[in-house]
């Protein structure tokens, strides 16, 4: 006799499943995630699992999950600017994890463009700018992009400003990222 446990959880891997497969089918432009009911939407494991293939689903968590720091970390992980071009699962967190550092490092390194959703304050911050900036571990997660962003843009007014460490290491990547810098330079 099956556990509850693994009645659910085959039951979470089914729904799922048969989810995706939809999705997959092409007979609807957005993810199974955003039509199912509000009570799958807070289930945790359901959209834990949803999020591990591609981050975007976390828009269609509820904000009580969007506010959950292991599935936001999880989404956050995956490249899914490079499956669908503008859900950038960063921007779906509550602001309370935008804010949170370890958060925005992870969604950096799979996506340097995540900075734009990152708190102002972290915006502000240096090694959380440089590492988006230096986007050093990009190929190793297998995100490639056909275009980038200056993630300067999104840098605070004072790090724009910073020529000596900032800028020198954006125009090193993105020469284009100069159009950013601060008018001073």
């Amino acid at each position: 006799m099956k556990s509850q446990k693994a009645i659910l959880l085959e039951t979470i891997n089914e729904l799922l499943g048969a989810l995706e497969e939809e999705y997959n089918s092409g007979n609807q432009d957005t993810h199974p995630l955003n039509n199912t009911s509000l009570e799958n939407k807070n289930n945790e494991k359901l959209v834990y699992a949803a999020v591990q293939k591609y981050g975007f689903p976390l828009q269609y968590a509820s904000k009580e999950l969007q506010d959950n720091k292991r599935i936001v970390l999880e989404a956050v992980s995956r490249c899914s600017g490079a499956y669908r071009e503008f859900d950038n699962a960063l921007r779906y967190a509550s602001e309370r994890l935008k804010d949170d550092k370890e958060v925005v490092l992870k969604a950096i390194i799979a996506e340097p463009i995540s900075l734009e959703y990152a708190s102002k304050r972290l915006q502000d911050d240096k090694e959380v700018v440089l590492e988006a900036l230096l986007m050093k571990d990009i190929m190793e997660h297998g995100c490639f992009y056909m275009y980038y962003l200056p993630a300067l843009e999104f840098a605070s007014q004072k790090l724009q400003d910073d020529d000596d460490e900032v800028v020198a290491a954006a125009i090193s990547i993105v020469p284009e990222s100069l159009e950013f810098a601060s008018k001073r330079l």
